[in-house]
């Protein structure tokens, strides 16, 4: 014979009170526990109803064919039965002094799974009922001398208010005890008036008092062995006692019901949610398994336990779905991507239209100030751009801000395109910078609200690939192509961003700030999934948009006293200081000048493609750091790019010094050597973090206008130092210009070193609470 599990075990001898005996789980459970234990008495607390005594509704319960093998196995068992009379409703069950006694001094496990589950139940008897009976069923259990466990059935949707349920118990707007005294005031017909009103986001009084019979057991049930159960949709048996059994039509069972017999024929459902269905006779092993699990935690039993039963899906989930979302994020993110391919284009675009407008056979003739114009011009109005991306980031969203910058991108390149005079090319230069400038403040916040945290760095590094890789394109297409036909080509990329940005989602946390709750988390669910973490990162958006003041509340004062909070002040002053650090470097400055750099620096060889050399670098690097990103952390990045960077600009400006007193093309690829290190540094580090940081570190509310801050100072940077580089090449020699981007990348690695926060795999919320302390 086998042994007997633990938990045969606890029941072997023992004294079990069931409540709801009759209903669905309860006839389950009592066959449960006849066939699989040797329970010693089974007291069922059974009403009259419909004329019918206790003792004939117990005869009829034992006529269902599910107690077949029950009556084989043990064709005795009724003498195991003992029906009490009572009803949950009614002070102390409605019990009798003898019955009360029994039970008192007998029973060792209760199991109250007795409920009104109709959602349109009157809510005051649905109060009576699964509200008042667990209060009676705990004030009895007080009393019992050799009480083990308790098991409370609740359901997995008491708490469906919220996107995150853990095993734990929520409190509800009101207590327990309030709106019982409420309805202990009113008619039947008077609560029905005030239901929708009591029940707030609760979809009917069934979810609503379970929710509330939990605060209740939390409440007084301190002290007890006590756990609360919570299953989700319950359906027929799985396997026993047999297979398919069920008694009745509610939920899924009525549904497929409907739709064989033909009377159901369209039925209103949501496709991203997932109908969690259990087997009753799985749920009732769980269920039974509670009682026992309840009587080896020894040490603690202040507080009920929760345990909750369903389908745990997440974990087939994130494995199914990974790639399927990692493709739906980048897709959100490809549209803005190729706007940043765009401005990449644009800041390299001078490097090869310039020396093509200074050949003899030019149709347009400018001279030494409308090159610099031409070369700065584009970096102008960015900084105008970024406030202007700052103010339509909060009033239009996201999306919509990169949307209405792709006609305006595409118009200033084809504008150049066909130019006839410098005029025109100033316009093109100055329509496309503006724009640019708008997105550079856009892009990182609608890549980092819509992107999962672990991919998030990834795709805040295509940034800066997008504009490597559009320096690199736009050289090598001038490279064989006229100006004008590079400004043609360029001019085709807004506009497949904008057949790609009609497509995808708005961000869902700009959408949750708008009060459009219902948008934001479908956006939420297409773009993330609904893994735990996922669902839990949209119960804390939400949370905090509901604790947040809503605007029109607020006079302008407040508003403006709300810039002068630490998880504002802290993360501009830090991105201000590092995207200035990050200009001064030299990069940009670089990739705008590159031809005249190479031909002052690296001598005989093809300046062209000593230019293409180092972009497709840049290349290469900035795709590595999109991968550096995702799986290393961003201060250790940031030291290691910092270093290499000021290391390499101080041998770049040793190296030309000398080549400058003792020309020699040895030397001269020295130059290329150095070059090729300083590129590969900075790519990794000083170029992607201050753009991907911008995503990350501003609070949601105050995200638009950091973000246009921090971006403004960039491009202010950005145009101070493409204006003045000539000065500084033509007063200082290239070893000057170097040496002064060294200093500067020197003091960056240890402004770094003491202030850069970490921000690798954390969820927003997280990252803004880090700053308020």
């Amino acid at each position: 014979m086998d042994q007997p599990t633990p938990i045969q075990k606890l029941f072997r001898n023992a004294n079990v009170f069931i409540t709801g005996g009759t209903g669905f789980m309860g006839k389950i459970l009592i066959e449960k526990l006849l066939r699989s234990t040797e329970v010693n008495t089974i007291y069922l607390l059974v009403r009259e109803k419909k004329g019918k005594s206790i003792h004939t509704r117990i005869d009829e319960l034992f006529e269902d064919v599910i107690f077949d093998e029950v009556k084989k196995k043990c064709p005795k068992f009724k003498h195991k039965i003992e029906a009490i009379s009572g009803e949950c409703q009614l002070s102390g069950l409605g019990l009798n002094i003898t019955d009360m006694q029994t039970l008192i001094s007998k029973v060792n496990i209760i199991f109250h799974v007795a409920a009104t589950v109709r959602f349109d139940e009157n809510i005051k008897i649905a109060y009576d009922i699964n509200v008042n009976g667990i209060k009676y069923v705990i004030d009895l259990a007080r009393k019992m001398t050799n009480l083990k466990s308790i098991v409370h059935v609740s359901t997995a949707y008491s708490n469906c208010t919220r996107s995150v349920i853990e095993e734990k118990i929520y409190d509800c707007p009101l207590s327990y005890e309030d709106v019982g005294r409420i309805l202990e005031k009113i008619s039947h017909e008077e609560a029905d008036a005030l239901t929708p009103r009591l029940l707030g986001e609760w979809p009917n009084t069934y979810t609503y008092t379970k929710a509330l019979a939990e605060n209740l057991v939390n409440d007084i049930g301190k002290g007890l062995p006590l756990a609360i159960f919570r299953p989700s949709i319950i359906v027929s048996t799985y396997k026993e006692p047999i297979p398919g059994w069920i008694d009745n039509l509610y939920g899924p069972t009525g549904c497929c019901a409907g739709v064989v017999t033909g009377v159901l024929r369209v039925l209103y459902c949501d496709p991203n949610l997932v109908a969690d269905i259990v087997p009753i006779d799985t749920c009732v092993s769980a269920l039974i398994s509670i009682a026992w699990d309840l009587t080896t935690k020894k040490s603690d039993t202040s507080l009920p336990i929760c345990f909750q039963y369903f389908v745990d899906n997440n974990d087939n989930e994130e494995v199914e779905n990974r790639w399927r979302l990692l493709l739906k994020q980048t897709l959100v993110a490809l549209g803005p991507l190729l706007l940043t391919t765009s401005a990449g284009m644009t800041f390299g675009y001078s490097a090869i239209l310039l020396p093509q407008l200074e050949s003899n056979n030019s149709t347009i003739v400018v001279n030494k100030v409308e090159m610099s114009w031409i070369a700065s011009l584009a970096a102008l109005p960015m900084a105008l751009g970024c406030v202007i991306g700052g103010i339509l980031l909060n009033k239009l969203g996201r999306k919509v801000t990169h949307s209405v910058s792709c006609i305006p991108i595409f118009l200033g390149w084809f504008s150049i395109y066909m130019a006839n005079h410098v005029t025109i090319i100033f316009l093109g230069r100055f329509v496309t910078g503006l724009f640019n400038g708008i997105l550079a403040t856009a892009t990182g916040v609608y890549i980092g609200e819509t992107s999962d945290p672990k991919y998030r760095g990834f795709l805040l590094a295509g940034i800066s690939f997008s504009v490597a890789f559009g320096l690199f394109m736009v050289h090598l297409i001038g490279t064989f192509l006229t100006w004008k036909n590079t400004a043609l080509i360029c001019s085709i990329l807004p506009l497949i961003s904008q057949i790609i940005i009609h497509f995808v989602p708005e961000s869902p946390i700009w959408l949750a700030n708008e009060g459009r709750i219902a948008e934001a988390k479908t956006s939420f669910f297409w773009c993330r999934g609904r893994s735990e973490e996922s669902n839990k990162e949209l119960d804390s958006i939400l949370q905090r948009r509901n604790q947040s003041p809503k605007d029109e509340n607020r006079n302008y004062k407040e508003k403006f006293n709300e810039i002068f909070v630490p998880e504002f002040l802290k993360p501009l002053i830090i991105l201000t200081v590092y995207v200035t650090t990050k200009q001064w470097c030299g990069i940009n400055a670089i990739a705008f000048y590159s031809v005249a750099i190479m031909k002052d620096t690296v001598g005989n060889v093809d300046e062209y493609l000593a230019t293409l050399l180092v972009d497709l670098i840049r290349v290469v690097m900035a795709t590595a750091a999109c991968f550096l990103i995702k799986n290393f952390k961003r201060r250790h990045l940031a030291l290691i790019s910092g270093i290499g960077t000021f290391v390499s600009l101080f041998f770049l400006s040793g190296v030309t010094f000398f080549v400058k007193i003792y020309p020699s093309n040895q030397i001269g690829y020295f130059t290329m050597l150095f070059l090729i290190s300083y590129i590969v540094f900075v790519s990794i580090g000083l170029v992607p973090l201050p753009s991907s940081m911008n995503g990350e570190l501003f609070p949601v509310k105050l995200k638009g206008l950091g973000c246009g801050v921090s971006s403004f100072v960039a491009f202010s940077m950005f145009y101070s130092v493409v204006q003045t580089t000539p000065i500084i090449f033509g007063n200082y020699g290239p070893s000057g210009g170097f040496l002064i981007f060294g200093l500067v990348a020197f003091v960056s690695t240890i402004f770094v070193y003491l202030f850069l926060p970490e921000t690798k795999g954390k969820p927003l919320h997280e990252i803004e609470d880090a700053f308020k302390s």
